[in-house]
């Protein structure tokens, strides 16, 4: 399955990017801080349960928004807490 990934710092309404052939799960687990990802509207029910549950377990804040026009669900990664709580477990 191909994902669009575009870079870090760009607008949800841009649809420049790059399309990449990796699993959704992992797409999303690799995304960095203002990183956008676009997948086909018919998964739009799987790609808002993973960003539900593993935004929750890996301390990812992610927003989710369709287009109906280009039938595709963009995901922006807004926050990513997961490494501060490694540095503060280490340092404790």
């Amino acid at each position: 399955m191909h994902h669009k990934v575009t870079n870090k710092h760009t607008n949800m309404q841009t649809n420049t990017s790059q399309i990449q052939d990796i699993p959704a799960l992992t797409a999303l687990r690799n995304m960095e801080i203002g990183e956008t990802c676009s997948f086909p509207i018919e998964r739009t029910s799987y790609i808002r349960s993973l960003t539900s549950r593993f935004g929750l377990e890996w301390n990812k804040t992610f927003r989710t928004k369709t287009d109906r026009e280009l039938r595709i669900i963009k995901v922006l990664l807004l926050h990513d807490a997961s490494s501060f709580f490694i540095k503060v477990a280490r340092t404790s």
